[in-house]
């Protein structure tokens, strides 16, 4: 299994993955991004989402030291609530992200890390309102119940991941038949 964080997304993100067979991993990440200013609560980005992803490894994993390196393909899951603000402006929403990307995973420092780079293309759908706030940290005015709808399909994936895997050695002992 290995620990794994996206570094183009700011702040908290955090994700796993585990090794199913010789060619196949399962990911989930966990995106937490709350960004508020310190004066003037002029502006903030709010994002919280749950990743599930499923990928194909090119190359066999039998071996610790090669595996989740190379080139892959996955398919990938995520769903979660927003909330942007920016002058006393702001939208929130719930969204929905199915998605295919390619990716390359290549070893640091020895073969112990791992840095992963992915794109990928797939369909995202929101519903949202939008909102107001009249004055710094005063109350929120919404305009609407569900005032928007987004329904996007094209690139939605951008992702540059520090990977640290965790394995434990199995030595295995022949026995010699005379």
């Amino acid at each position: 299994w290995a620990l794994r964080t996206n570094a183009l997304v700011p702040a908290a993100n955090i994700g796993a993955q585990w090794t199913v067979g010789r060619h196949v991993s399962l990911g989930a990440d966990w995106y937490f991004p709350w960004i508020w200013p310190p004066r003037r609560n002029a502006w903030c980005i709010e994002l919280l989402g749950l990743g599930l992803e499923g990928r194909w490894w090119f190359v066999d994993g039998t071996d610790p030291l090669q595996r989740w390196t190379g080139h892959s393909v996955g398919c990938s899951v995520m769903a979660g609530y927003y909330d942007f603000e920016m002058r006393y402006r702001g939208l929130q929403g719930e969204y929905l992200h199915l998605g295919l990307d390619y990716g390359w995973t290549f070893p640091l420092f020895q073969g112990r890390y791992r840095l992963t780079l992915a794109a990928g293309v797939g369909y995202l759908h929101s519903r949202f309102r939008t909102y107001s706030v009249p004055d710094a940290y005063g109350r929120l005015y919404r305009d609407g119940l569900w005032t928007e709808r987004l329904d996007w399909f094209g690139p939605t994936r951008l992702e540059a991941s520090l990977v640290i895997p965790f394995w434990r050695e199995i030595t295995y002992v022949k026995e010699v038949v005379r």
